[in-house]
């Protein structure tokens, strides 16, 4: 078991509150927590779209044949909502290569036979996770590079906190880098930072002087307020800031220094 990795939701789309039960009993023993099982198809995507807004994408166990729907309608559903869903059939009724080789084709990620074994659904699980990690690593590297492209210097708060990362992570591919001369350190580098949660990821903001709204256009001298009517010479302006949505005058912000690289 990959103990790096962090333990994703699982949501359980089954009618068979045995299978349930079951499932659930492994999935605890393989330190899965947060566990969610629906015993049909609609109230499963119901479900799966509150964990999608939530941002806690799961991993779907998922029974082929449904009370109200099969496996296809409801495969398309979930990947509709969001395409990157590792989903897993399990079934007692399709068990031909021909069958496997269509649910793999119509978007599942691995079949589990019924009646469910633990060492088949660790197995299962192991792989999710190994893949899991390979793809976090990937866009994760693969996004440090395109800042450290897209800048002469980069403050490690920012490498952070833009890739939502922790520094420890982001380190150790900076110091793989370094290591082959692709990187180098630079001065510290001192940012304007949130005053509530510290981030430095901020966008400045405008707004009309009058009734703050950012509804305006801009007149040959002067701008006007699409909505008050109002004109002015130039428009109001604040920080927010996109990690906890404060808002804040620059007179208010806080600094934050951390050591700086860049690419050679």
């Amino acid at each position: 078991m990959l103990t790096s990795v962090q333990k994703k939701d699982i949501l359980i789309i089954e009618d068979s509150n045995a299978v349930t039960i079951l499932l659930r009993q492994f999935l605890d023993r393989l330190d899965y927590q947060k566990i969610h099982a629906c015993e049909d198809g609609e109230s499963g995507i119901i479900k799966f779209k509150e964990l999608v807004k939530a941002n806690n994408i799961p991993i779907v166990l998922l029974d082929y044949n449904l009370p109200d729907m099969n496996a296809f309608s409801v495969i398309t559903q979930l990947l509709t909502i969001h395409p990157e869903t590792k989903v897993v059939i399990e079934t007692a009724s399709e068990k031909s290569e021909d069958g496997i080789k269509k649910m793999i084709a119509y978007g599942a990620h691995h079949y589990l036979p019924k009646p469910i074994r633990f060492e088949k659904l660790k197995e299962i699980m192991n792989i999710l996770e190994a893949e899991e990690h390979e793809i976090k690593t990937k866009k994760l590297h693969s996004r440090l590079d395109e800042l450290l492209k897209s800048n002469s210097k980069i403050s490690l708060s920012r490498l952070s906190q833009s890739t939502r990362a922790n520094s420890q992570e982001v380190l150790a591919y900076l110091e793989e880098l370094e290591s082959v001369g692709k990187v180098s350190h630079t001065d510290e580098i001192k940012e304007i930072s949130c005053n509530s949660c510290g981030s430095v990821i901020l966008a400045q903001i405008f707004h009309c002087p009058s009734c703050n709204r950012s509804n305006f256009k801009q007149d040959e001298n002067s701008y006007i307020c699409n909505d008050c009517s109002k004109k002015f010479s130039e428009p109001s302006s604040e920080l927010l800031c996109l990690k906890c949505s404060n808002k804040f005058k620059f007179e208010n912000v806080l600094w934050q220094t951390s050591q700086g690289f860049k690419l050679n």
